[in-house]
């Protein structure tokens, strides 16, 4: 019943965002972006490594890198001394809207680059690329929501593909975006 509700509160809040909006979107290549902002999936340990490769491999390349995994299940607070911030269940209300907290540390930073390589949907992580100070906020597209201002649809894993780890669909999203990124030209700059 929640879910519901939950998701037709977010329906109205997208629609009444886009209409008083006046953000400014453009294209940001992957070379002259220099901050990211990354939002996936946490594992409910919470080690995350290959998105720590990502994170590392970002950096690498002389870009800042923000992190933030969602574990859709209760749980305590983040590890202080981790670069990934990991939020729960319990950093959301009961409509899956971030706490004032989380909201707080969402809008105090600006990025070039949003990117969301979550796999599933989730209304909480729709709030948060809603809130994000993005110049170019790209994803998978997983509702009918324009949240994104560059969006890849990756059809559904057939049956029998559905074996692989979900850490590898995450890093395969990831890699996806990352192409296009570093492959589109564009005179937004």
């Amino acid at each position: 019943m929640f879910e519901k509700l939950a998701k037709k509160i977010f329906n109205k809040k997208v629609r009444t965002f886009l209409r008083s909006s006046q953000r400014q979107t453009m294209f940001v290549s992957y070379s002259r972006a220099t901050s990211f902002f990354l939002l996936f999936e946490s594992d409910t340990a919470e080690q995350n490594a290959g998105i720590r490769q990502l994170i590392e491999q970002l950096r690498t390349d002389g870009k800042q890198v923000t992190a933030w995994g969602y574990l859709p299940a209760k749980g305590t607070g983040a590890d202080p001394e981790s670069d990934i911030k990991v939020l729960h269940k319990n950093d959301f209300d009961l409509l899956q809207r971030p706490g004032a907290e989380v909201l707080h540390l969402l809008k105090k930073e600006r990025f070039d680059v949003l990117i969301d390589i979550t796999s599933h949907h989730y209304i909480a992580v729709d709030y948060l690329i809603l809130n994000a100070e993005a110049t170019l906020r790209t994803g998978i597209k997983k509702s009918d929501q324009p949240l994104y201002d560059f969006a890849l649809e990756i059809p559904d894993l057939l049956p029998d593909e559905k074996g692989g780890k979900e850490e590898d669909q995450t890093i395969n999203n990831y890699n996806q975006l990352i192409f296009y990124l570093k492959n589109i030209q564009s005179k937004d700059y």
